[in-house]
């Protein structure tokens, strides 16, 4: 069943069963919260990974994530302003593990993966400039 979506600041010309991809990912989470379904993380590519609204109502439902995000994304700190691209190739090289997620038709997929805790700053995350989900 089509889920309407109300359009935040007035009247819209699409149609009100329409909604875009994040839009419909955020009602299936929202849905999974409230349903009994143990789960406690999500997992997405970049069209959802670069939606802030989508990551941080993860954030502020208690999830762990792992998103894509496009190699432009940028991290904004107190100090500066960085694409992911850059900060990814500054890791060094011990942050880095090979790891397989399963085994394709040509053998392990696998994957580089680093993690890093990066800070919420008040200063970034409020009003439409929201940017943790880190």
């Amino acid at each position: 069943m089509p889920v309407p979506v109300p359009v935040p600041g007035g009247e819209s010309t699409r149609p009100p069963w329409f909604a875009t991809k994040t839009e419909l990912a955020r009602v299936l989470v929202t849905r999974a919260l409230a349903s009994p379904l143990p789960f406690s993380w999500v997992t997405a590519d970049a069209l959802y990974g670069q939606d802030w609204h989508f990551r941080r109502m993860i954030e502020d439902a208690g999830l762990g994530y792992v998103v894509a995000v496009p190699k432009s994304q940028q991290v904004r700190s107190l100090a500066g302003c960085w694409r992911i691209d850059q900060l990814i190739g500054d890791a060094p090289d011990d942050a880095w593990e090979r790891l397989s997620c399963a085994d394709g038709a040509k053998g392990p997929r696998l994957y580089d993966w680093a993690a890093a805790q990066l800070p919420a700053i008040p200063f970034f995350d409020s009003g439409e400039r929201r940017t943790a989900g880190r």
